[in-house]
């Protein structure tokens, strides 16, 4: 019998859709005008519409995932757009793995790893600043802080090593912990809790990764 995908929606599937975040992210690091960017956030909305609550087809997500791969390369070219094309090629090899297992009559098991939940508190944060909940963002950020405090080794000096060593070069953690130092600053002047653990941070930051990178600064 020939597998066909069925169209009955299996309900919302938060970790899968927190696996095309990366995607948008790097998106929005281009730094397209508004008008731009929207065409290529409306192919991405649509393919996560597709998956967010099951009922989905792999033939119309690859096409829809050729269609931004597309756009994107249209937009600002493979050299300026390759953070973005390597993040798709990513969520697409997570997809894969995935239809291979349903093909084969398993449930694929749902088990959300460090990265993942790193990658979805640093997306959730960015969405909450800039709705203006600085605080709420932070938290969201302090939680992915310490799960990155519980993979960090010895060996890993540095924070790039550290993303390379747990595949987060599309949210790197330096970029989001000097942009949480800064916002614990301004959560900080409401509540002074916040100040305490800016200072924490940043000792910690450089006791984890203690050879220095010219480009992060923490204080």
């Amino acid at each position: 019998m020939i597998w066909k995908p069925s169209a009955q929606s299996t309900g919302c599937d938060r970790a899968r859709v927190a696996q095309a975040n990366p995607i948008r992210l790097a998106i929005e690091r281009l730094g397209l005008p508004l008008v731009r960017f929207r065409k290529l956030n409306g192919i991405l909305s649509a393919l996560v519409m597709q998956i967010e609550d099951g009922g989905d087809s792999p033939e119309v997500n690859k096409l829809l995932l050729d269609a931004l791969r597309a756009a994107i390369r249209h937009q600002v070219g493979e050299e300026q757009g390759a953070a973005a094309l390597r993040a798709i090629d990513v969520f697409e090899q997570a997809e894969a793995e995935r239809w291979e297992l349903v093909r084969a009559g398993h449930t694929p098991p749902r088990v959300v790893t460090p990265r993942e939940c790193i990658e979805e508190l640093v997306y959730e944060g960015h969405h909450l600043m800039r709705a203006g909940k600085t605080t709420a963002a932070c938290d969201r950020w302090l939680e992915a802080w310490e799960i990155v405090k519980g993979l960090a080794r010895p060996e890993l000096r540095t924070v790039e090593a550290f993303d390379q060593a747990y595949g987060l070069a599309h949210d790197r953690t330096s970029d989001w912990v000097v942009e949480l130092s800064l916002e614990l600053w301004n959560a900080g002047l409401d509540d002074p809790a916040y100040h305490e653990h800016r200072v924490r941070i940043a000792r910690e930051f450089l006791a984890l990764f203690p050879d220095p990178e010219p480009d992060v600064m923490l204080g």
